[in-house]
């Protein structure tokens, strides 16, 4: 059974302020929540895990710290908005994202179900927006096939983009 606001206030006037408090918290955590994801957003740099931390190192090995124009990276880039959709990494003039997908291996978010969902959710949004996003596990990145692939798929987009510019 649901109530209303009004209503409640009529039942328990106590309760209803308690209930006006906790709807303005939450409505100021969503807000705090966008303006927060908007500066990440903004971000090219300082990525967020060791995996991050230790594929941005790769980029800056492979591009330098000046890179082509299209081949700079930027970090915790929200590509969807107003949806809070994040890209560990992402080259926007490309439309190449890579998502590292941690803790595969002991039960971590990108295996149980929710997350994997939302996971779903994220990369079908994406791929209807245009993007190529390139997923990999720590293995991979500590391997360094992650970057390799990366690498080339980056050198082949902007071949194409200098072949075939966009009017």
């Amino acid at each position: 059974m649901r109530i209303t606001l009004k209503e409640l206030r009529k039942l328990s006037p106590q309760a209803a302020d308690r209930v006006e408090r906790d709807i303005a918290k939450r409505s100021g955590d969503r807000e705090r929540r966008i303006a927060a994801s908007t500066q990440r957003g903004q971000s090219t740099g300082a990525a967020g895990s060791f995996l991050e931390a230790a594929f941005e190192q790769q980029l800056r090995a492979t591009f330098g710290l000046d890179p082509h124009p299209a081949l700079r990276w930027r970090t915790e880039f929200r590509f969807a908005v107003p949806r809070l959709y994040r890209f560990d990494f992402a080259w926007p003039y490309l439309l190449i994202a890579a998502e590292l997908e941690g803790g595969i291996w002991n039960g971590g978010r990108h295996t149980q179900a929710r997350g994997f969902i939302e996971d779903a959710r994220k990369y079908n949004l994406a791929a209807e927006m245009g993007w190529t996003v390139l997923r990999y596990p720590g293995t991979l990145v500590n391997s360094g096939e992650a970057l390799a692939q990366t690498e080339q798929m980056l050198r082949t987009a902007l071949r194409k983009q200098q072949d075939d510019p966009k009017p």
